[in-house]
């Protein structure tokens, strides 16, 4: 089995990995510098079917937003890949 390296930050949940804490904050920057976005969040919580938590959500110009979920590995892809497409479209 792989080494798996543990995140250290300051918006860095337990069991994070640095891969994944470190794509989030790619997010998060992009969200800033490129989309304007001034609100941004991470982990979270929607209401709705499921009560989805998301990675990245953030409210750009306009009102526009932006909902990010990280996938660091194809384990990870996969939980979310089987979840009804219906979810994904009622979250939009």
């Amino acid at each position: 089995m792989a080494d798996v390296a543990v995140a250290s930050g300051p918006f860095k949940r337990g069991n994070e990995t640095a891969l994944t804490y470190d794509l989030k904050m790619a997010a998060w920057e992009w969200l800033y510098r490129e989309a304007d976005c001034r609100v941004i969040g991470l982990e979270v919580k929607l209401d709705g079917p499921g009560g989805r938590i998301v990675d990245v959500a953030a409210v750009g110009t306009e009102n526009t937003f932006y909902i990010i979920e990280v996938k660091s590995s194809r384990s990870d892809f996969r939980e979310t890949a089987d979840l009804p497409q219906s979810l994904y479209q009622s979250l939009c």
